[in-house]
């Protein structure tokens, strides 16, 4: 599974923290939340110069959708 194994993967940087969120899986470093993983896609926080980045590299952006709502 994705999950546990980027988990593992970024217990070389140090620890991290994982909690449900947005019906996935939220990864935590200091409090800060730098990842989500959901649906088998790990999505990475951007802000600052990176959002530019990840477009650039026609990341998919993650948008967290209701039950009760319909995507768009």
């Amino acid at each position: 599974m994705i999950e546990q194994s980027f988990y593992d993967y970024t217990t070389q940087f140090g620890e991290s923290q994982k909690r449900s969120m947005f019906g996935g899986t939220g990864l935590f470093k200091e409090g800060a939340m730098y990842a989500l993983i959901s649906n088998d896609k790990v999505f990475i926080r951007g802000g600052k110069g990176l959002d530019a980045q990840f477009h650039e590299l026609q990341c998919e952006k993650f948008r967290h959708v209701k039950n009760n709502q319909r995507r768009r």
